[in-house]
């Protein structure tokens, strides 16, 4: 049995040109706090969150020690705890 889907781009294309919202209420939050908690997040993920400054965010994987994917996640750098 197959299946066919019609892929509409016109939304992709639209947000390449102007603006995107991206709902992502479904997704956790995790708040990590103390001197050692971005430098932890920097060595699990692909990204390098070391050089955010304070307000910046950046997409990341996180992966085990051998590269494996954990989860795909958000970084933002804050100075406020909640």
């Amino acid at each position: 049995m197959t299946s066919t889907r019609t892929i509409d781009f016109s939304q992709y294309e639209a947000a390449k040109q102007v603006v995107a919202v991206l709902d992502i209420s479904q997704q956790g939050l995790l708040t990590m706090v103390g001197d050692d908690a971005l430098d932890l997040l920097h060595r699990l993920s692909t990204q390098d969150l070391a050089s955010l400054a304070v307000g910046e965010g950046a997409a990341t994987i996180l992966t085990t020690d051998k590269g494996r994917i954990l989860d795909s996640i958000v970084v933002q750098l804050s100075l406020i705890h909640i």
